[in-house]
């Protein structure tokens, strides 16, 4: 503060001015004058050297303070380096403590492990002891089962052998019986049609309706018992003319029972064996087939196709059908057949499964469908039964009353496509005498 006080009552210093001649020259430098200051200026000048000397004193100090100032750094400094050491000492012991530390639990580690190993595999071992064990066991439990079982099917065969030859017997016995009784009943048969003719003046019978008279009174006694034998047994397959003629006249009443898609209980299969059912099928030659123009590539028979079809459909066409027609066969169904027969949808939804009266001459419906969903993938098959049928039908119809579904892709809208195949149909069936 006295230094700026000093300097603010200095007066401001006087510009010195030289005189020069009209040439340019300057003249002699004039001697020194002494200066005679005033009572402030004097004071000025006082303040201005205290203010020095001031200046000087705090110069004086500061230096002196700067010198502590660093001896106190170099203290300090000197101090923190040793304090800098020892914190450094003191971390790398604890480092090396703490890899010591760690190198012990690596050893323990170690050893835990490889002590769980060995009690795991002496468990392992253990285990597989146990197994093989068992399985010895249960190998020679199967043995003891295939011992059993081949003792049980031996058993069974001849028990089965035993039957088939009392069978065997049993119908030789019913044939020698039935011929006996052929000569009595011709005898009675032509009486009967001697006396017609004398009253009734009626031409008499052909020997072969004869016959066939004949041997539908013999079936008709022995029917039940050989159709028991038949369906225990299965179907009879001797060289024996009687065998034979047996066999025939029971096949004329028969009941197709549905087990399973597909299976070889139907009468299309039956026919298609030639009505043995061990035989491989074939497209029954006694089974017509009409319907809705088809397809392009597509034959009518392919409809009771047993194999899956990749495609058979009829043309677009407002309520198309497929018929089956069977000679010298009628059946009152209880169950039938479809499979679909299109890899891009369009599936049956609603249709009609119908029969032909010939009384009446006209189509009946034996169950409706309506928005029917069991047909919903490819080469799907389903079965659908049939209540409340009491007539025995020769021909039937799958007509189809709406649109179907659509490919499934939602690419094409409904149509009158009718794709569907593996027709198969089941119940109680009347053969004809010539079948």
């Amino acid at each position: 503060p006295l230094l700026m006080d000093a300097l603010n009552n200095v007066p401001p210093p006087q510009l010195q001015h030289h005189d020069h001649d009209h040439h340019g020259q300057n003249h002699q430098p004039h001697k020194p004058k002494i200066v005679i200051l005033s009572v402030d200026e004097e004071q000025a000048l006082n303040r201005l050297t205290e203010c020095n000397d001031n200046i000087a004193l705090l110069i004086k100090q500061f230096h002196t303070f700067n010198t502590d100032a660093m001896t106190v750094i170099k203290h300090w400094s000197s101090n923190i380096d040793a304090e800098f050491k020892l914190i450094h000492e003191k971390l790398e012991q604890r480092r090396v403590e703490l890899q010591d530390i760690l190198l012990d639990i690596e050893k323990e580690q170690k050893l835990k492990y490889q002590q769980k190993r060995k009690n795991c595999s002496t468990e392992f071992k253990l285990i597989h002891e146990k197994l093989e064990q068992r399985r010895v066991e249960l190998q020679d439990i199967l043995l003891d089962i295939e011992k059993e079982q081949k003792l049980k099917y031996q058993q069974k065969t001849q028990e089965l052998q035993h039957k088939q030859s009392n069978v065997q017997n049993a119908i030789n016995s019913c044939y020698e019986v039935m011929e006996n009784a052929d000569i009595d009943r011709v005898h009675r048969k032509r009486a009967i049609i001697d006396l017609t003719q004398r009253t009734l003046q009626h031409e008499s019978p052909s020997t072969h309706d004869l016959d066939m008279d004949i041997k539908m009174d013999i079936s008709f006694d022995a029917k039940h018992e050989l159709n028991a034998c038949i369906d225990r047994f299965g179907v009879i397959s001797s060289g024996s003319p009687s065998l034979s003629t047996l066999a025939s006249l029971s096949s004329l009443h028969r009941v197709f029972k549905y087990e399973s898609n597909g299976d070889r209980n139907g009468l299309i299969y039956y026919l298609g064996t030639e009505y043995v059912a061990a035989t491989d099928w074939t497209h029954p030659k006694h089974v017509q087939i009409e319907s809705t123009k088809l397809e392009k590539g597509n034959k009518a028979q392919q409809f009771i196709e047993r194999k899956a079809i990749k495609t058979f459909k009829t043309i677009n066409t407002k309520y198309p059908y497929i018929t089956v027609a069977f000679e010298a066969v009628k059946i009152k169904p209880n169950c039938y057949t479809l499979r679909h027969s299109n890899p891009y949808g369009f599936y049956l939804r609603t249709w009609s499964f119908e029969g032909y009266n010939e009384e009446e001459q006209k189509w009946e419906s034996i169950r409706d469908h309506v928005d029917d969903h069991s047909l919903s993938s490819k080469k799907k098959s389903a079965s659908f039964e049939v209540e409340q049928c009491n007539r025995f039908y020769s021909k039937f119809k799958i007509v189809m009353k709406k649109t179907n579904s659509g490919d499934h892709f939602g690419l094409v809208g409904p149509d009158w496509t009718l794709c569907c195949c593996g027709f198969e149909v089941y119940g109680e069936a009347v053969f004809a005498k010539k079948a």
